[in-house]
């Protein structure tokens, strides 16, 4: 389990009850930084869930995982060649 996961869910819960306090105090504020805080760990959860998934993609699927780092590879190098100008 990705360190991530843990964070992510550790800041979703304080956020909730950053949330919930400034909500019982009717301090907006408050609130509103517990919400923010509860989407920063929502995110960061789910990054760390990525992270697991594609590690446990490249040790069971090596081969579809070079696949995949090919085809982005040669997508961005694509866009990045056909930024320039062509004289």
């Amino acid at each position: 389990m990705d360190a991530h996961r843990i964070t992510g869910a550790i800041k979703e819960l304080a956020g909730g009850a950053q949330e919930a306090a400034g909500a019982v105090t009717g301090n907006t504020s408050t609130e509103l930084r517990g919400k923010a805080r509860q989407a920063e760990g929502g995110a960061e959860r789910a990054y760390g869930e990525w992270l697991d998934l594609a590690r446990d993609l490249a040790r069971d699927r090596p081969l579809l995982t070079l696949l995949g780092a090919s085809a982005l590879a040669f997508t961005v190098g694509a866009l990045v060649a056909g930024g320039r100008d062509r004289d």
